[in-house]
């Protein structure tokens, strides 16, 4: 599965640097078997990557980290650069379809929700926490639907109902 997020960092239509799960042999092979999140700047044709993809055993989620200097921005553009992005899902392997989602706007550090869990250890059967704090729509972003929890981080102890879960805004 390939996972691209398309971005206009500066808004003019037309978009400046794609980000993806690809492997670490590159971006052009599949030998090596790892994933890394690699960003691909669309003007050079120069590719980095800093991170390894999120993606555990027979997950349906996939993290994708990047650095700001890898398209183009800094500690200057934090809350208040507005980037657009376009997310899309491509089953390049089997060739079955994709999904995409059109349209967004985002901004470095602007999240609306931001969600503060609780460590539980693994086999413990002591009550979590999860703390959320609501900063209100940053101007500009697209609106948020809620938070999402990912929870199939390297304790693998998820199950497939429960490895994400999505709490809506009120």
């Amino acid at each position: 599965m390939s996972h691209q997020v398309w971005l206009d960092t500066n808004q003019d239509g037309i978009d400046d640097f794609v980000v993806l799960n690809r492997d670490a042999s590159g971006l052009g092979t599949i030998s090596d078997g790892r994933q890394l999140s690699w960003v691909l700047n669309l003007s050079t044709g120069s590719a980095s990557a800093f991170f390894y993809a999120e993606h555990s055993t027979n997950t349906g989620n996939t993290v994708l980290l990047i650095c700001g200097e890898q398209i183009g921005m800094n500690a200057a553009n934090l809350l208040v650069t507005n980037v657009d992005m376009d997310v899309y899902a491509q089953d390049f392997y089997f060739g079955g379809p994709g999904d995409l989602v059109e349209g967004l706007t985002v901004t470095p550090l602007g999240e609306q929700f931001y969600g503060v869990p609780s460590d539980v250890p693994g086999f413990s059967y002591a009550p979590a926490g999860l703390a959320v704090y609501d900063y209100g729509l940053f101007p500009g972003n697209t609106p948020e639907l809620g938070l999402l929890l990912v929870t199939n981080g390297d304790r693998g102890a998820a199950t497939q109902e429960t490895e994400a879960l999505l709490f809506f805004a009120p």
